[in-house]
């Protein structure tokens, strides 16, 4: 972070006091305790810690003074829909390219019928930030679609954004439990009021907010990719929001007796200690770990997650358990059944800044799984190496499965195909596979805590057989005796490094396999069959605008229950939520070069898209593959999970590439601006133990379809 910060401006917002509604039978947003206070930590962090000039931050708030009835601020500093209009358009022509904008809002979140039916639908709603005067009906909300405008603007300018949305509307009247008090409503609001924005023209808004659609994926990693945009690219900026669409926003007591909102709270916890290179992944990560484990809020992140806190560098992401909670000898891991762990799994903990897990004396301690959950689950600590304190954030990463299912089998087998013009030259070369077999044995069993055993030759379990070719080079197997393919390059036995590198090669094929077995058999699982997904072939022509409807949709051909496309199909799954629970629904892709990637959601740090009980999401898709195949196969593996996760821990490069970065779109419909701000409440919020010990096979499930790829 740089000592001066002149290049940043900030628009802090924060409403407590909504004026009295004049709407008859309608008392939609009751006035809020925190979010005033709320933003007077957030300019004290910002003056205070990054030394940033007073006379670029525009702060508007509404407070009520009990003694004479009347708000604190002067009127040009309340938080109505015009100052808010004209604070933006302020900063819009103060900035320039390379300046830094900071966007934190506290205060109610609303819906109501949207300004856009021709983009949004007839029956579409509007996410709204509610201004202080809402309850005039002549008054207007800031919408979603002028939000996407903003930030479009700011984005096209060429600035580095960051928002912060700390609000919500949630279910039933606002109510409290110990303290705890939702920030909104569950109200749609119907009142009839001017329709026009003046912040943009409907033309303006309809063109932003379509301005992504159909952009494709450029990514060259995919096997099967995304198609379809977002409204804006939200790669090109960062969304935190206080919760996901199924929850509450909460404001509470934390410190005995001044109620903050939940979000901003333990943000500024984390900010207060950071150092330059964190991110603000590692950020997310923290405060998902703290609210968490209280309420039933769980923030999300959009966009650049990778990006320096108050800075414009990018550092490399890597993806771990994330330790939700620490009690003395004991931690929660935000991993479970749901990734394929099991009871005695074996984890390493690392600092949440860590970005190299290679360097093993960066790590804190050694944990063991000893209670199993379907998301996560409780760990003791075996050994502390007494370098740091763990802390909610750190990063676990496995280092021995321990359960046999997890753990791959393999052969080594001394009977290598020599050919017929290499018997004069037989036993020199029995003797180099020999030695070359008998290094790959010592390798494995030097190496007890791995995903790898050995097996006898007579063995007929294994998962792997390797052997030596004619060409003296390493030949990978399946348990019938018959080449692995699109494993490259070939790896010869003299060359340097190559046992280590077959060692690899072994370890990333049994993530890969076990990420595949991944299935929860459980018949009494009250998710058993309840989320189903399928995979249709859309034309050419098809524009989605038009929807999806299941009329019209034509199954792709199918053979034993693989699906089967040309490269350049267009696809689209549907994903249907069959329970009678709002769903977390993360999609991976498994690529014929034993790649794994996240599909669904792919926009950057987004762990999943929750999907509400009977309702459907379509996901377009194009069929490809890797330059110089033929064919191959994808398998997309579509996770549920009841509690929130992350399913990017599984992702793997293609076998002897090295990671690429991904560049993120997305192929649902909606913008995720538009998902951010939809927080409508199921429940009363509550103060939450982590429980693990129930049957962790009740809390998630899996589906899969298998796609066959021709050229």
């Amino acid at each position: 972070m740089s000592n001066s910060n002149s290049n940043l401006y900030a628009l802090l917002i924060g409403v407590d006091y909504y004026f009295p509604n004049t709407l008859p039978g309608n008392s939609y947003y009751p006035s809020l305790g925190g979010c005033v206070r709320d933003i007077g930590h957030v300019e004290n962090f910002l003056l205070n810690n990054l030394k940033m000039n007073k006379e670029n931050i525009i702060k508007l708030t509404s407070s009520l003074d009990n003694t004479t009835g009347k708000t604190v601020e002067s009127p040009e500093k309340l938080p109505t829909y015009n100052n808010i209009k004209n604070s933006f358009n302020d900063i819009i022509n103060k900035v320039h390219d390379g300046d830094q904008v900071y966007i934190h809002y506290s205060g109610h979140g609303g819906r109501t019928k949207t300004s856009i039916p021709s983009v949004k639908g007839r029956d579409g709603l509007d996410e709204t930030l509610v201004p202080t005067d809402i309850g005039n009906s002549e008054a207007r909300y800031i919408r979603d679609t002028e939000l996407a405008f903003i930030l479009k603007k700011l984005v096209d300018k060429k600035i580095i954004v960051t928002t912060c949305f700390d609000c919500c509307h949630s279910g039933g009247a606002t109510r409290g439990n110990g303290g705890a008090v939702k920030r909104g409503t569950d109200i749609i609001d119907t009142t009839q009021r001017p329709q026009d924005s003046l912040i943009a023209s409907t033309k303006e808004l309809e063109d932003s907010w379509k301005s992504q659609d159909n952009k494709g994926s450029k990514s060259g990693t995919r096997d099967v990719h995304q198609a379809g945009g977002i409204s804006p690219n939200t790669n090109e900026y960062v969304l935190l929001a206080a919760c996901r669409p199924s929850e509450s926003a909460m404001e509470y007591p934390f410190e005995g007796g001044e109620s903050n909102g939940a979000l901003t709270y333990w943000m500024l916890k984390f900010l207060s200690n950071m150092h330059p290179q964190l991110t603000y992944k590692q950020l997310h990560d923290y405060i998902v770990a703290k609210i968490h484990t209280q309420f039933d809020q769980t923030p999300m992140l959009l966009g650049a997650g990778d990006r320096k806190i108050f800075g414009s560098d990018r550092i490399k992401t890597v993806y771990a358990a994330n330790v939700m909670n620490v009690d003395k000898s004991e931690i929660t891991l935000n991993t479970g059944q749901v990734h394929g762990m099991r009871k005695g799994a074996k984890f390493a903990i690392y600092p949440s800044d860590v970005t190299d897990f290679s360097k093993t004396e960066m790590r804190l301690a050694m944990v063991e799984i000893f209670e199993l959950g379907s998301t996560n689950s409780k760990a003791k600590i075996r050994t502390d190496f007494k370098k740091g304190n763990i802390e909610v954030g750190s990063q676990g990463v496995l280092i021995d499965p321990v359960n046999i299912r997890l753990k791959k089998r393999v052969n080594l087998v001394y009977s290598p195909d020599l050919g017929n013009n290499e018997l004069e030259h037989r036993e020199e070369k029995l003797r180099e596979g020999k030695a070359a077999l008998d290094l790959i044995h010592k390798m494995i069993l030097e190496k007890p805590e791995s995903f790898l055993e050995l097996v006898s030759n007579d063995d007929a379990t294994a998962d792997f057989q390797i052997s030596i070719n004619k060409d003296a080079e390493y030949e990978i197997w399946d348990p019938a005796g018959t080449s692995i393919p699109n494993i490259n390059p070939p790896l010869k036995i003299h060359a340097e490094n190559s046992a280590r590198h077959l060692i690899q090669r072994l370890e990333h094929l049994s993530r890969y396999k076990n990420i595949q077995l991944i299935d929860n058999q459980d018949p009494t699982s009250p998710l058993s069959g309840k989320l189903v997904v399928e995979l249709f072939a859309l034309p050419e022509d098809h524009d989605p605008a038009d929807g999806y409807d299941h009329k019209y949709l034509k199954p792709l051909d199918s053979r034993d229950n693989i699906k089967t496309a040309k490269t350049g199909q267009k696809m689209v799954m549907c994903i249907r939520n069959n329970s009678n629970q709002v769903l977390n629904v993360s999609a991976l892709n498994l690529q014929p070069r034993y790649g794994v990637v996240q599909i669904y959601p792919n926009e950057s740090f987004e762990n999943f898209v929750p999907i509400d009980p009977g309702r459907e999401e379509f996901i377009r898709l194009t069929a490809g593959l890797p330059e110089g195949y033929e064919k191959g196969k994808d398998i997309i593996k579509v996770f549920a999970t009841i509690d929130q996760t992350n399913f990017r821990m599984l992702e793997l490069p293609t076998l002897d590439q090295p990671e690429t970065t991904r560049e993120a779109t997305r192929g649902n419909i909606s913008s995720p601006l538009e998902q951010l701000m939809t927080n409508i409440a199921k429940d009363k919020p509550k103060t939450r133990d982590i429980d693990s010990s129930s049957a962790p096979s009740r809390g998630w499930t899996t589906a899969q379809i298998e796609l066959n790829i021709l050229r």
